[in-house]
């Protein structure tokens, strides 16, 4: 009995995945085989594995011949995969532009988002760089997907110039801002897409709109020099300071843009120009970043120049273990015994660090070896506390004091 039943449910398996539309039929071509299945009972809207359709196989492969039997014999236009795509969809994202018009024709939304990040078709189009798709798909309100980005701010990330084009021509709102308060010409110089950034600023986007980094930051960050020649012609102002006060020529010091610092330079940022508290030379020293820092020697950087509390360039060096830029720094004459608001040394802050290379650096240029900070403790002192045997001996052979 249990055989007969095990036969039985085996038997009734294949009748149902007999039913399905064989793959072999969606194909150029593949029209006289498409029409014997379904003539043969064949079901149309019976999927394959992921919940692909035969009309979704059919439109991502551009055949709209074999799309329009299917839709002929019942397939359904909406239908989604597990992942929420339609068979529109399915055509944006194979380049399909003869299936997407038909889908459309007959009917298909081009407002419907898969389940992902709520992209709808016009995305796909965008990411072919499918004019034609994008002109087909344009809502009279724009879609946007996860984060409020827009079709025109997706274009402008990715770099296709057909498809923004397209999209401006076609009415898509240039200043519209993301959740983050970003529009599309922010995205376009922030993944270094100067194309899609010119055919914005040509079509009247602003460099001077306000986000929480402005576009020359954007750009100096990346040691894009195309970019912020670019945006300095279309008028952005080098001056302007992002959130945390600095300049274009700041961030460009902070991210290690030399080529970007360098241009700033030369264009008349000033080497010594406060990025909030901080000297372009302390931010180099705490980014252990040498060649910034011989640039900004270069032209003429105050190597003494200290923050609100006393810290300098020196200090930052010592403190962070950046043997290299120490001794650059002391090769600029620097002053090796500057101390902070509360007394600590350059010294101190080596030693705090456990950077014995630094400390030895420092005693053999002349650091202070018994000066205390304001807590009366010495760089000795500060070795004891911080267990560190080997400072200790290093710091006893050179002469410091217990008390």
């Amino acid at each position: 009995m249990k055989k007969v039943f095990f036969l039985a449910a085996v038997a009734l398996l294949s009748s149902c995945a007999s039913l399905r539309v064989p793959l072999s039929a969606l194909r150029p071509g593949g029209g006289e085989e498409l029409s014997a299945v379904i003539a043969s009972g064949g079901d149309v809207n019976a999927v394959y594995p992921g919940g692909i359709s035969p009309l979704m196989e059919a439109s991502y492969r551009n055949l709209p011949d074999i799309a329009l039997l299917l839709i002929d014999a019942g397939a359904h236009i909406e239908a989604r995969d597990k992942d929420g795509f339609t068979a529109l969809m399915y055509a944006a994202a194979g380049g399909a532009v003869s299936p997407a018009e038909l889908l459309v024709q007959k009917g298909a939304h081009t407002d419907a988002k898969e389940y992902l990040t709520g992209k709808t078709a016009i995305f796909f189009a965008v990411e072919n760089n499918s004019p034609r798709m994008v002109k087909l798909f344009f809502p009279g309100a724009e879609a946007v997907f996860d984060g409020g980005v827009t079709a025109l701010m997706h274009a402008s990330a990715r770099g296709v110039t057909e498809a923004c084009a397209e999209l401006i021509k076609s009415g898509a709102d240039i200043n519209k801002k993301d959740d983050l308060g970003r529009d599309a010409l922010f995205h376009a110089v922030k993944n270094n897409m100067i194309k899609t950034a010119d055919i914005l600023i040509r079509s009247g986007a602003s460099v001077k709109a306000e986000y929480d980094s402005g576009l020359l930051h954007l750009a100096a960050a990346n040691n894009n020099i195309d970019m912020i020649k670019l945006l300095l012609g279309a008028d952005a102002d080098m001056s302007v300071k992002d959130r945390h006060a600095f300049s274009p020529f700041g961030e460009a010091v902070r991210a290690g843009s030399l080529d970007a610092a360098s241009f700033f330079l030369d264009s008349g940022a000033l080497a010594n120009e406060r990025q909030g508290d901080l000297t372009p030379l302390m931010i180099a020293a705490k980014n252990n970043d040498l060649k910034m820092a011989s640039l900004l020697a270069e032209n003429m950087a105050d190597v003494d120049a200290a923050s609100s509390d006393g810290t300098t360039a020196f200090f930052y060096a010592a403190m962070g273990n950046c043997h290299a830029i120490a001794e650059f720094l002391i090769g600029m004459l620097a002053d090796v015994n500057a101390a902070d608001a509360k007394g600590w040394t350059p010294l101190m802050a080596a030693v705090a660090e456990n950077s014995t290379e630094t400390t030895l650096l420092l005693i053999k240029n002349g650091a202070d070896i018994n000066a205390r900070n304001a807590e009366a403790l010495n760089a000795l002192e500060i070795a004891k506390y911080k267990r560190n045997d080997k400072m200790i001996s290093a710091l006893k052979a050179s002469g410091a004091r217990e008390y």
